[in-house]
């Protein structure tokens, strides 16, 4: 008796294959979308996290952290991402670091006992955008003087950048020089504070002798802290950062003090701007400026906390003038949003 099989043809399983591939293709990107979009609110999260510990430290020591703490001398110095670790549920890695009696520039060195250079290499989740691959330690650009690599982190401080009338300027000569170190105001909210055992003519007011790396408070954010930045995002394409501090505080080049703080303004610190695409060859002022941008693996934007510890997406589209506005905290123009 003959029987007849039922089977599938060749072109009927090619034809079977393409739909399952099509369907594939076009479930992929929705995929990836959505994956981008839990990394992004994980971010958020991060950075609402870094915005409680600003406030409890605020309620603590009656002041925000300082963006570092500044000795009027080269040589790495403690920054904000250390001040607030006790705030953080990193009390241990605060101990073992002992900035409150210990400068960095004593612990970054060369022969560093295994247990400071551990710490100062220590990963801390808090610090680290899930949409961000940059290595831990930060190899991507040196620290400082170089002694060894520390630990990587995805968020910097909102220096400002040059006082508000002079915004459009970089002349040295100008009374008090505005650039983002030498313990100099810049507007922002991040910036050098003059430590406790500094002394030096020129330090802002009221940060003298005593007063140690203690920043600003809420109320000299005459703007409204629900429309000043605080802290933002670097990514591994801008060399990322580092949490513990700056690799040399007299100066502001991709391995100093913008370690912990970034910048921007008009003339060309846009968000997500890439220097080393934008000129090809890049010249030297390109590679060090590329390492003070905000920046974000996220496509479109980054990540913005203020200083009343809410999150805010900035566009890199929107006009670098309310970003500069939202940069700064009392230059008496308040922005709208940055969306």
């Amino acid at each position: 008796m003959n029987r007849n099989r039922s089977a599938f043809t060749l072109v009927e399983l090619l034809v079977v294959i393409a739909i399952i591939a099509t369907l594939i293709g076009l479930l992929l990107p929705a995929v990836q979308t959505a994956r981008e979009a839990a990394r992004r609110s994980a971010c958020t999260n991060n950075l609402k996290q870094v915005g409680m510990a600003m406030h409890l430290h605020h309620d603590a020591k009656k002041a925000f952290p300082a963006g570092f703490s500044h000795f009027w001398t080269s040589g790495a110095v403690w920054g904000w991402g250390t001040f607030l670790l006790p705030y953080m549920e990193q009390s241990s890695l605060y101990t073992q670091l002992d900035p409150a009696s210990r400068k960095l520039s004593t612990v970054f060195v060369a022969s560093a006992s295994a247990g400071d250079k551990a710490a100062l290499q220590a990963a801390v989740p808090t610090y680290r955008c899930p949409s961000d691959d940059a290595p831990n330690p930060n190899t991507l650009f040196r620290f400082g003087s170089g002694a060894f690599d520390v630990a990587t982190s995805n968020y910097v401080g909102s220096c400002g950048e040059l006082g508000w009338a002079n915004r459009n300027s970089d002349d040295p000569s100008l009374v008090p020089n505005y650039g983002p170190k030498y313990s100099h105001d810049p507007g922002g909210m991040l910036f050098g504070v003059a430590d406790k055992a500094a002394t030096a003519t020129g330090a802002i007011p009221k940060s003298g002798p005593g007063r140690g790396p203690l920043g600003l408070r809420i109320k000299d954010v005459t703007d409204g802290t629900s429309k000043t930045w605080c802290i933002g995002e670097r990514s591994k394409v801008n060399y990322a950062a580092v949490w513990v501090g700056a690799g040399n505080a007299a100066g502001y080049s991709a391995n100093e003090t913008a370690r912990i703080i970034g910048r921007i303004n008009t003339n060309g610190f846009f968000i997500n701007l890439n220097f080393l695409l934008a000129n090809s060859p890049p010249t030297a002022a390109d590679i060090d400026n590329n390492g003070k941008i905000f920046s974000s693996m996220h496509p479109g934007g980054v990540n913005m906390m203020l200083v009343d510890g809410s999150v805010r997406w900035a566009e890199e589209n929107v006009d670098p003038v309310i970003h500069l506005g939202m940069a700064h905290r009392n230059e008496g123009t308040v922005t709208g949003d940055t969306r």
